[in-house]
């Protein structure tokens, strides 16, 4: 295969990355964005309320990965609705949602004009 798609490089050091990637000869063609505390049950922080500067923050480290991996694609995840809104009325869980959607809108409109800049795709 030519190409590799690394779901989280940001546990192990770019320089380490860049040789493996070179001494391998492959392209990296995707990775997620910093998807936010994994081991803690996130699974993306793009919709999440109070999370924006968290999320843009790991964008720019994301950005800096994959400049540095030749990687033109990322992958942004949107995160996941709290266990609230499970139990929440039909009143509460529309309002999580418009809430939730406008965050997720307002960070991808960041996120696509930081790309846009860096010749970088987004996956949603």
């Amino acid at each position: 295969f030519k190409g590799v798609e690394c779901m989280f490089p940001y546990l192990v050091p770019l320089d380490q990355l860049k040789a493996a990637k070179q001494r391998a000869g492959v392209q990296h063609i995707l990775m997620n964005a910093i998807p936010g505390d994994w081991e803690g049950g996130d699974r993306g922080i793009a919709a999440i309320p109070g999370r924006e500067r968290e999320f843009k923050d790991g964008l720019q480290k994301s950005l800096q990965y994959a400049k540095a991996l030749e990687c033109k694609r990322i992958h942004v995840m949107a995160g996941l609705l709290p266990k609230a809104y499970t139990n929440a009325n039909s009143q509460e869980q529309q309002q999580m949602w418009r809430d939730y959607s406008a965050v997720y809108v307002s960070n991808m409109q960041y996120a696509a004009d930081l790309f846009y800049k860096a010749s970088t795709k987004i996956q949603c």
